[in-house]
């Protein structure tokens, strides 16, 4: 196979110290990809699940884009950063007591959190304020700690699922925490807000992404061994078909002959009632020896070319 015909993408457990752009780049280039893209940016202190999709499996990332998130954090009491987590600067506030720092009162203030609630996101992050990112205003050379507060940053929904308390180290006055939640929850501001509960301030110390749709660790491919490979290793071991990324949809196996007319953007009949999917909904397309070709939209009778891969022979 050549480079420029892979279609795939990568599960790999990003390392500490790694950008999620240049974890992607880093592998892109190692198998002379054309293009790659990635789903849920971790931050470079932040480690664990970050799919890497390669050449023409970018556009299919809508199936995960969306997908709900678990994490591991160890959030520091006693402190506050101007980025909520180890990479800013980071000042005293105060200490917890022993009163407050126990486990039956910490995990009722984290409960607190669960369901929908609005969030404010960390100043150092990646929503648009305007036409920049709110990273890039907060990283211009005029911006100062006097002028940090005159940026609004509007409050966001989240959905969080659950939260379990797993450990207190009472000397660090620090916890670990495991948290199911949905897509665009910043970890770092729940550690920010329960500081603020708690009067002590607080940021994220780490953090890892340990879950990712159905996908967990163990799923996941090592940063270390794409170095450590060689390009056909990497290919044939790790490299996923790009249709995962889309398996929650229903699937629908077509003709040869209308998986011509789909390509060449026609519409395809379908029989009334014979799959039991709601109008304008997004389904998986097959060829007759079970080849991905793309995905398609059912509209009433009809079913509609939406995303395809630019296949010549099916």
């Amino acid at each position: 196979m050549k480079e420029n015909d892979l279609c795939g993408w990568f599960l790999v457990n990003k390392p500490v110290g790694l950008s999620s752009r240049k974890t992607g780049n880093l592998i892109s280039r190692k198998i002379n990809a054309q293009k790659f893209g990635h789903i849920g940016t971790l931050d470079p202190n932040a480690s664990g699940l970050l799919p890497i999709l390669i050449n023409d499996a970018t556009r299919f990332a809508f199936g995960l884009e969306k997908a709900d998130k678990s994490y591991r954090a160890t959030i520091q009491f006693g402190w506050s950063s101007t980025t909520d987590d180890s990479e800013g600067d980071i000042s005293f506030k105060n200490y917890l007591s022993a009163k407050y720092l126990n486990y039956e009162f910490v995990n009722q203030q984290l409960q607190e959190f669960i369901g929908e609630i609005w969030q404010i996101p960390p100043a150092y992050s990646a929503i648009r304020i305007g036409s920049q990112r709110l990273y890039q205003k907060m990283r211009h050379p005029r911006k100062t700690k006097e002028n940090f507060q005159l940026i609004n940053i509007p409050p966001k929904l989240v959905k969080i699922y659950a939260i379990q308390l797993e450990k207190i180290n009472f000397e660090k006055q620090s916890i670990v925490i495991k948290i199911d939640c949905g897509s665009g929850t910043y970890i770092r501001s729940i550690a920010r807000e329960l500081g603020e509960r708690l009067g002590c301030g607080g940021y994220i110390l780490t953090l890892e992404r340990i879950s990712l749709a159905d996908f967990n660790l163990v799923d996941s491919v090592n940063f270390k061994n794409f170095e450590n490979t060689s390009n056909e290793e990497i290919i044939k071991k790790y490299l996923r078909p790009a249709d995962q990324l889309t398996k929650n949809l229903i699937p629908i196996k077509l003709s040869n002959l209308n998986c011509k007319k789909i390509l060449n953007g026609q519409k395809v009949n379908i029989e009334k009632n014979k799959f039991q999917a709601a109008k304008m909904q997004k389904v998986r397309l097959y060829s007759e020896n079970d080849k991905f070709i793309g995905i398609g939209i059912i509209d009433q009778e009809y079913l509609i070319a939406s995303r395809l891969l630019p296949i010549q022979n099916f």
